[in-house]
């Protein structure tokens, strides 16, 4: 889809189609405490989806605050005048932001002082090699430091295990949240709420 240009044409379904769903039944928003969305590269920098978002959420039965666009660290990164553009104008509606897949492409970490995010997700390549690894640990050990040091809260993506969640546990970690089949499979979005 980003190779033929049809991603930003997904997320404008995606988001619609969300918050059509909490219009059609508003008694789902008290059953949720907040919905994620991702959203693509291209979609961050294009000024006509930034619009349309702000426009749709402004009048949203859903909460803005309840919303947390995931955005992964290669489309943060590679563009973070755009990010930090699009993050700027959802966050003065209350929007939250996660860095996604942290860790598993980019090797400076120079943008992150220049970009705010509420939760920082750890890239699942640590994360499934860290019950073996202590290569992987102390990398996982590190990106939680780092997202403390930023006041984010640490998401561990790819939790497959009850050996990656007692792993996890470790108290020189301080996880905030985990994700995965340990914890739930994915369902379809009608039986969650």
């Amino acid at each position: 889809a980003e190779r033929f240009n049809l991603s930003t044409r997904i997320d404008y379904w995606v988001v619609s189609n969300l918050l059509s769903l909490f219009e059609r039944d508003r008694s789902r928003i008290t059953r949720v405490d907040w919905c994620s969305i991702n959203i693509s590269p291209h979609s961050i920098s294009d000024q006509d989806f930034i619009n349309f978002l702000v426009e749709k959420l402004k009048n949203s039965a859903l909460p803005p605050e309840r919303i947390c666009f995931e955005i992964t660290e290669r489309s943060a990164f590679s563009n973070v005048m755009a990010a930090r553009d699009f993050m700027d104008a959802l966050r003065e509606l209350g929007c939250r932001f996660a860095l996604d897949d942290f860790g598993d492409g980019w090797s400076s970490l120079a943008p992150l002082k220049h970009l705010s995010f509420d939760y920082v997700k750890i890239g699942s390549d640590f994360t499934k090699g860290m019950v073996g690894s202590a290569i992987d640990f102390a990398i996982v050990k590190a990106i939680n430091d780092v997202s403390r040091a930023m006041r984010s809260k640490t998401v561990v993506e790819a939790v497959e295990s009850e050996e990656i969640l007692v792993a996890l546990r470790d108290p020189r970690l301080s996880i905030d949240y985990v994700q995965g089949y340990a914890i739930q499979r994915p369902r379809p979005l009608a039986e969650l709420f």
